[in-house]
């Protein structure tokens, strides 16, 4: 399945301790979103898919600090943002485990 790149993503740790993604998001509402990580020889590459019917977007590589506590989570949020750096949207993704 082919991907995107997502131009700049930034993982970030909530007050609570809870991963956030931040990117700026295409048009349209996400539906069903997941995350997995992609092992690519040692590294892991961020995969998001937010629309079944939209290609998967590469975040590109997963900083090591997050790599587990994200294989960890059952889920992650998720904040997209327009043009001018505004949450545009606001959502829960599954976290995918790999096999």
């Amino acid at each position: 399945m082919a991907a995107v790149g997502a131009k700049e993503c930034d993982f970030v740790l909530t007050g609570d301790e809870n991963i956030m993604l931040v990117f700026k998001g295409p048009e349209g509402a996400a539906k069903d979103p997941f995350l997995t990580l992609e092992n690519r020889n040692g590294d892991f590459e961020a995969l998001l898919m937010r629309d079944p019917a939209s290609p998967l977007i590469s975040l590109g590589t997963v900083p090591p600090s997050f790599c587990e506590k994200i294989r960890s989570s059952e889920q992650i949020l998720v904040c997209e943002t327009d043009a001018d750096g505004e949450p545009q949207q606001i959502y829960d993704a599954a976290v995918l485990k790999s096999v």
